[in-house]
């Protein structure tokens, strides 16, 4: 399941955020319903850090004194992974749409500021005038930088594969709850919506089906064929 977005439909969280944007990372699947689409997550504070649309052919990433880039929009209906990272010498942006990407699109903006947050929104970007038509799922907020790596892992799961400095964990499946273990709630305003998610697995360990090469490690989750000659 996912959370529907519209006018005057949002989560924001004003509290308990990360101590800076230079150790900050955001990442969820989301899904647009049509072009009429705009602000999907952000980060405020002095520089804040967004992910938006004004075209069906152009994602934005932009910043606030640090500039802006694009990627290739996903298409309406079209579920994709993205995620914001804010480190020391960069702001960090990944996308990708599923179906169309083998990898991530990146974007980054360069130098980032030490500046604490103080507002995070998922489906708006300033409290109701830049709406998401559309859907997201799957959020999660950490006090740290991830890597690509890890976040390919993320990506593939609903539940958080890295434990260490989570600040937020949401599935929005049926509610807007932090299920981190800390607390952390959205504040919702509007009506809650929910709609069919996106083909992500809840977090089990992935099979790895046919014989092994030498030495290979094989871990939880492993099918080994039968095979009679």
């Amino acid at each position: 399941m996912a959370l529907l977005g519209g006018s005057g439909r949002y989560l924001r969280r004003t509290t308990n955020l990360p101590a800076s944007l230079q150790a900050v990372t955001l990442c969820g699947w989301a899904k647009w319903s049509n072009a009429n689409y705009d602000a999907l997550a952000l980060v405020g504070g002095t520089v804040g850090i967004a992910l938006s649309n004004s075209s069906s052919a152009v994602l934005t990433f932009s910043g606030d004194g640090v500039g802006s880039g694009t990627f290739t929009s996903p298409s309406a209906g079209q579920w994709f992974f993205w995620a914001m990272v804010g480190r020391p010498s960069s702001h960090i942006a990944y996308v990708l749409r599923l179906g169309s990407d083998a990898s991530f699109q990146t974007v980054d903006l360069g130098a980032t500021s030490s500046t604490t947050p103080t507002d995070v929104y998922l489906l708006d970007s300033s409290g109701g005038d830049y709406w998401e038509n559309g859907s997201v799922a799957c959020a999660k907020v950490w006090a740290a930088s991830l890597t690509a790596a890890e976040l390919y892992q993320e990506m593939w799961s609903v539940r958080p594969r890295r434990l260490a400095n989570l600040n937020c964990w949401s599935p929005l499946m049926a509610d807007y709850k932090d299920y981190s273990g800390n607390g952390y709630d959205w504040t919702l305003t509007g009506s809650p919506a929910y709609a069919d998610g996106p083909p992500v697995g809840w977090g089990a360990a992935p099979y790895i089906i046919g014989n092994p090469a030498a030495g290979r490690v094989i871990g939880p989750g492993t099918i080994w064929p039968t095979v009679t000659m």
